[in-house]
């Protein structure tokens, strides 16, 4: 249902907003709502002169980044507020964060309309009146661009646009809505970790989709961005991983008891050795099972 709200949403302003070309730096205006403008034949520029996309690609390629931002948020407090509140938190949150966010990190004019400028000034040679007009367009041309852009910014896989941006807006969530009923207290364990993995994995190979996608083109700097999320990938999760799986090795051959409770395990603690103390479990009890046959 959230998705489905930001869909709809993206279509009707979002997109406008995020890549209009309204001549600001911090949102695209209105220009493109309900896709104003966006036919079969028009066409989205990519980061190389004279390559463009059809501009409907672009569009659903974005949405894709709109629609999985909101679902990172919701994970900060998600069954502690009601659905209607969180539907209308979504729909103010993409539109007065996200969409400007996105407009100032990822929007520009692309390669062709500055090499066009470029090539205008050339052309007019030794013309003073006409070389000042066309400086003053190829001026104009980079300065159409989002103000983070403009900065340097280039950001694949939305680090800027999406992670910091919903992790900053769940902080702030948790932080309103406080700690949860009975926590330290109660158990609270994963609701599914079949659930949990196949969603890992899902959001995996989407990751990949999103850095070597963000190229928009399929060359050697898609590939490096694909390559790169497999070695910030290994390098980040080994050394937690080793010491878990260690960890949880110990335990299940009783050489020495879990160093904390469930309760105040940490994160990575209860994802990798919780499982194994569950099959420990299952397998005393069907042990006993055959003892009792």
């Amino acid at each position: 249902m959230m998705t489905t709200a930001v869909i709809i949403v993206y279509v009707l302003w979002g997109y406008s907003m995020a890549f209009g070309d309204a001549p600001s730096a911090y949102w695209g205006g209105l220009g493109k709502a309900f896709l104003s403008g966006v036919t079969m034949d028009s066409q989205a520029a990519t980061f190389s002169a004279g390559v463009v996309i059809p501009e409907y690609v672009f569009i659903a390629f974005q949405m894709t980044f709109a629609c999985i931002t909101p679902a990172l948020i919701v994970g900060a407090f998600a069954e502690r507020i009601k659905f209607g509140a969180l539907m209308l938190f979504i729909l103010l949150w993409v539109t007065l964060i996200y969409f400007p966010i996105a407009h100032m990190v990822w929007y520009w004019a692309g390669p062709d309309a500055i090499g066009d400028a470029a090539k205008a000034v050339a052309a007019a040679g030794t013309d003073a009146a006409a070389k000042a007009a066309a400086e003053a367009k190829l001026a104009e041309v980079k300065a159409d661009a989002g103000l983070l852009f403009s900065w340097g910014a280039l950001d694949f896989a939305g680090g800027t646009v999406v992670h910091i941006n919903a992790g900053i807006a769940g902080l702030v969530g948790c932080l309103v809505i406080g700690k949860r009923i009975g926590y330290g207290k109660e158990l609270m364990p994963p609701h599914s970790l079949v659930m949990t993995l196949i969603g890992a994995a899902l959001l995996w190979v989407g990751w990949f989709g999103f850095n070597a996608g963000s190229n928009l083109e399929a060359n050697g700097t898609a590939a490096m961005a694909a390559l790169t999320v497999v070695g910030m990938q290994d390098l980040a999760s080994r050394p937690a991983n080793e010491e878990a799986f260690a960890r949880a090795a110990e335990i299940a051959a009783g050489e020495c008891q879990p160093r904390t409770s469930v309760l105040r395990a940490s994160r990575e603690y209860r994802l990798e050795v919780l499982p194994v103390l569950v099959r420990r479990g299952l397998a005393r009890a069907a042990e006993q099972a055959r003892a009792r046959a």
